[in-house]
């Protein structure tokens, strides 16, 4: 190769060494500060598209997990509300209908055991009216629905379950519209009962009247009352339609939380940079920047040596 001043040949492969290796450098530094091999598009645009259509799926069943969250809380809410009642009712009302059912009870003990049961039957309406997560509630002791401003036959919601927007329906009415409607079960309106008579007792409890013939409700005292076993019926009916509820709704917040962590670590291994082998490559990268400097400098002093020849 001929020596010349006009055209370093030397200094030009040095100088494209360079920039190749500053080049390098600049995507090592990259992937060491984000923390990604492909930050954006500019990285690889179809590996990036994956990323980001993974990345809105996520965020997606992150936020049904919220909203099942809530739903959760609620239904649990309303679970134990009703278990409560249930409780009672197979305790305490059935106790208090039993005694009732004697005829032989003087005016004054019965005066009693009507209080007692006047009490039970507030005690139950006010635990399913205090039945509620954050405001809302699926039962309702009002003319109207609290989730949907209908007639009060029991609430229900729509909650998004999934990514793409699928609901599930939460529904406290069970199979039939008036199943938990508690307001019709449990009269709220109790003051017109003063006596509760041993023949009202017995039909209460056992849900037939003077004929033997099956009754759901009997009036006492002007108030329409369901029998015992048409509100145990109806309770048990509530009990299984929002247990079942609830556990679809645990198991769709624990798929969801398992398709979340799946899909993050495909996305790590799709975007995510080996930072403990970019250090290693950002270390020689500068080594060899500081060669490819030191390079380039002596060919550039190249044409002085030329020079010395002519002095």
């Amino acid at each position: 190769m001929a020596n010349s001043v006009i055209t370093n040949s030397g200094a030009k492969v040095a100088l494209q060494s360079l920039n190749k290796i500053n080049n390098q450098l600049d995507t090592t530094q990259k992937k060491v500060s984000t923390g990604f091999k492909v930050a954006d598009a500019k990285d690889d645009g179809a590996a990036y598209a994956v990323a980001q259509k993974v990345r809105a799926d996520v965020t997606g069943l992150n936020a049904a997990n919220d909203q099942l969250g809530g739903v959760n809380g609620l239904l649990t809410s309303t679970l134990k509300a009703i278990d409560t009642v249930s409780s009672k009712l197979s305790t305490d009302v059935s106790t208090v209908l039993t005694k009732l059912s004697d005829a032989n009870l003087d005016d004054e003990t019965r005066t009693q055991y009507t209080e007692q049961f006047k009490s039970l039957v507030t005690q139950m309406n006010t635990t399913l009216q205090d039945a509620n997560y954050n405001g809302t509630r699926l039962l309702s002791s009002t003319a109207t629905n609290d989730l949907t401003g209908a007639a009060y036959t029991g609430g229900s919601m729509e909650v998004t379950r999934n990514e793409k927007g699928q609901s599930y329906t939460v529904n406290s009415s069970g199979t039939t519209a008036d199943q938990m409607s508690f307001t019709d079960d449990i009269a709220t309106d109790i003051s017109g009962i003063t006596t509760v008579s041993a023949d009202d007792a017995k039909q209460l409890l056992q849900g037939v009247d003077n004929t033997g013939a099956a009754v759901t409700s009997v009036t006492v005292g002007g108030v329409a009352l369901k029998t015992f076993t048409s509100l145990t019926s109806d309770v048990n009916s509530a009990q299984n339609q929002l247990g079942n509820d609830s556990k679809f709704v645990g198991s769709q917040m624990t798929y969801n939380s398992s398709r979340i962590d799946a899909m993050e670590e495909g996305l790590g291994s799709l975007v995510d940079a080996d930072l403990a082998k970019e250090s290693a490559r950002l270390t020689a990268l500068q080594t060899q920047q500081q060669l490819a400097t030191t390079a380039l400098s002596t060919a550039n002093s190249a044409p002085q040596v030329l020079l010395s020849l002519f002095r």
